[in-house]
């Protein structure tokens, strides 16, 4: 579902994730520098890397021909017909606005066929929530040409 011009695509990252790796290399470089127990500083090597690999795979890519969700895992990847409108779908023990479909979108990555257990038991069919409602304002709103029926007053 790639577009043909890059230039009509528009790449969201989810900020709370690199000030998450932030976090974690403002604790390694303290917990260096009070000469703490190398498990340690290990551990929160680890935790860092795995912040700033996470913030670089979660990202939310709106084109003309669709929208695309890239999670650490699996993606959802759909057309704007499929999109049937904006609702509140589950987000792990909240609720949250995302996009709900008609059809199931959810890819699955091989290393990760563990998580199609979970898709199975909840029935996912809607898009993962991306952020909070300020994003939803700028990334929906600003692409209503590509999907009119989500915004129109009923």
């Amino acid at each position: 579902m790639k577009s043909e011009n890059p230039s009509n695509r528009k790449t969201y990252y989810r900020k709370s994730q690199f000030n998450s790796f932030v976090f974690f290399v403002m604790l390694l470089i303290f917990v260096v520098l009070t000469k703490a127990p190398m498990p340690l500083v290990i551990m929160l090597s680890f935790f860092a890397l795995l912040t700033a690999y996470s913030a670089i795979q979660i990202r939310l890519v709106v084109s003309p021909e669709g929208v695309e969700y890239y999670q650490v895992g699996y993606s959802v990847k759909t057309t704007w017909d499929n999109v049937a409108r904006v609702g509140e779908i589950p987000a792990g023990r909240i609720m949250a606005e995302g996009l709900i479909l008609y059809q199931p979108a959810l890819f699955v990555d091989s290393w990760a066929c563990w998580r199609k257990i979970y898709t199975n038991t909840w029935q996912i069919n809607s898009f993962v929530a991306f952020q909070t409602r300020l994003v939803r304002k700028r990334t929906w709103t600003g692409h209503k040409k590509y999907a009119p029926h989500l915004f129109a007053r009923k």
